[in-house]
């Protein structure tokens, strides 16, 4: 998912969100209908478009534990983080930052505040950063499914349609006709560069990249470029 950039078609977009049937079932296969053409789109066939393996089991987040990964301790990871009391992303080490961020706008995309760190998120950094352990590996696909069918469940007027270039993916692989349709492209927040450094508060100290409040009492001068 972090590579998909390009263009997509907002209003089958819409409206391939709009016909997804079974709206409440988290787990089913997505059947959609874009432009008359029924689509049906399984775990493989998600797997084949994102060129991606899906392995593990699902998973849910009960209170402080995750089903089926009980070795997982929420409380020790937060401190093994150096998070006290609130998970507060600007807490996070560059690396595990830029993370969170790569996951807010990519793969778990969230509507609050991208300083907030989502419990999902604290464990899929602990997978990252301290092995998989017990378990086989974290279903990617069977996540992002989760994440679609919550946006047709929501009975939000704001709500964001999340991944559009996936279902253009997939009408494209259908055989929807995409003649006269209006094109969108992705923009500039969904690209990490020297200005998302600064909006999740780091800063450039002797060509290195710390923490804001770390770079003030250094004393550094702050410079802008690519990363």
């Amino acid at each position: 998912m972090l590579t998909l950039t390009g263009a997509y078609y907002s209003r089958l977009v819409r409206e391939n969100y709009a016909n997804i049937e079974k709206k409440m079932d988290s787990f089913r296969d997505i059947v959609s209908t874009s432009k008359g053409t029924t689509i049906t789109v399984s775990k493989d066939q998600f797997c084949n478009l994102l060129q991606v393996v899906d392995v593990g089991t699902r998973f849910t987040m009960n209170s402080k534990t995750v089903t089926n990964d009980p070795t997982y301790d929420e409380i020790g990871t937060m401190q093994s983080f150096g998070l006290v009391g609130e998970l507060k992303a600007r807490v996070l080490n560059v690396l595990k930052r830029l993370i969170v961020y790569l996951l807010g706008f990519n793969i778990l995309p969230r509507a609050s505040d991208t300083h907030i760190l989502c419990r999902v998120d604290l464990y899929l950094l602990h997978k990252m950063f301290n092995g998989l352990k017990q378990i086989q590996g974290v279903p990617l696909v069977s996540l992002i499914v989760i994440n679609m069918r919550s946006v047709v469940k929501t009975k939000r007027g704001d709500k964001k349609f999340l991944y559009p270039l996936l279902p253009t993916m997939i009408c494209r692989s259908f055989g929807v006709d995409l003649t006269n349709e209006e094109v969108e492209y992705t923009f500039g927040s969904q690209v990490l560069n020297a200005g998302t450094m600064v909006s999740i508060q780091f800063k450039l100290v002797d060509n290195t990249w710390v923490c804001k409040d770390e770079g003030e009492h250094d004393g550094g001068n702050e410079e802008m470029g690519e990363v």
